[in-house]
């Protein structure tokens, strides 16, 4: 049985330079927090993320997943950190984060780190950024799709998982029509 669980989706679409810091403490035993953040930078400015999962207890799991949109000479960067705390055992933390460089001047930081002291955990990180893959991009096209058409395709696709569980129409038609503006 589950202590406390919390799941956290959350939509960054700041057009300023901003300081963003999250701090999840798993202080009971079988605590779970699972987050999804999407963070899209448009706008010509330098934002930071400092997104950090403390363990403190035993079963504790923190799941992060971060996809980041950059563009228009923007910055991004993307810290994330896991600490297991010496006697959380049979802990786990899992970090993932992907990008998407959508101008040549605009730059993703993704800076996972993971300080483990209790040997009976299990821990895991990865990131990757880019732009736009050829591969999927050439994919699209052979199907009858214009570049443009097949780039927001991609593109969308880091942005769905906010949009998954949103079961009011007027609120998903204003999140999606301000990510579009963003993009």
């Amino acid at each position: 049985n589950t202590k406390a669980s919390l799941v956290e989706k959350n939509l960054f679409l700041f057009d300023l330079v901003c300081n963003y810091n999250d701090n999840s403490l798993l202080d009971y035993e079988k605590s779970k927090v699972e987050t999804l953040n999407v963070m899209i930078n448009s706008k010509n400015s330098e934002q930071n993320f400092n997104l950090v999962s403390k363990h403190n207890n035993k079963y504790t799991e923190a799941s992060m997943k971060n996809f980041a949109i950059c563009k228009n000479d923007s910055i991004l960067n993307i810290n994330t950190n896991g600490i297991i705390y010496k006697g959380a055992s049979k802990s786990v933390v899992n970090q993932k984060t992907k990008g998407i460089l959508l101008d040549m001047n605009s730059i993703i930081s993704a800076n996972p780190w993971l300080q483990i002291d209790e040997y009976d955990s299990m821990a895991s990180h990865g990131a990757g950024i880019g732009t736009i893959d050829e591969e999927e991009l050439y994919y699209l096209m052979s199907r009858g799709l214009t570049k443009e058409i097949s780039e927001n395709l991609i593109i969308k696709g880091f942005v769905n998982p906010i949009y998954e569980n949103i079961k009011n129409d007027k609120l998903l038609d204003l999140i999606v029509s301000l990510v579009e503006k963003s993009l």
